[in-house]
């Protein structure tokens, strides 16, 4: 089944919205991360990983670096920004009613 497909024949059933910066290379990892994403299809039964969806954040995938949390504390590394997309995804999860098997969170809630 194509993308298309899948939005003919169903419905949202979560969403959940939250603003960027204007940090133009966090933005990027962003939208690197969301196109990663996008379209992905998941069959019934079939468990989601951000990580193996994603990938790895790499400066030849074209992530910039830019501010993330490694063990509490604010460093820049390509990729920064990107929990942002796992953590909005998780909200319209959460929203939708779908269940959660696995979660890794930051070690304290980060300002946005």
């Amino acid at each position: 089944m194509t993308a298309a497909q899948a939005k003919e024949m169903y419905k949202t059933i979560g969403t959940y919205t939250t603003k960027t910066t204007s940090n133009k290379d966090r933005n990027e990892n962003i939208r690197l991360a969301s196109n990663a994403l996008n379209g992905k299809i998941l069959n019934p039964g079939e468990e989601f990983s951000f990580n193996d969806t994603t990938g790895a954040r790499t400066t030849e995938k074209g992530y910039k670096p830019a501010g993330a949390y490694v063990n509490g504390v604010l460093v820049e590394e390509p990729g920064g920004g990107v929990c942002q997309v796992s953590s909005t995804l998780y909200n319209a999860v959460i929203f939708s009613g779908l269940k959660t098997t696995e979660r890794h969170a930051h070690s304290y809630e980060p300002a946005m």
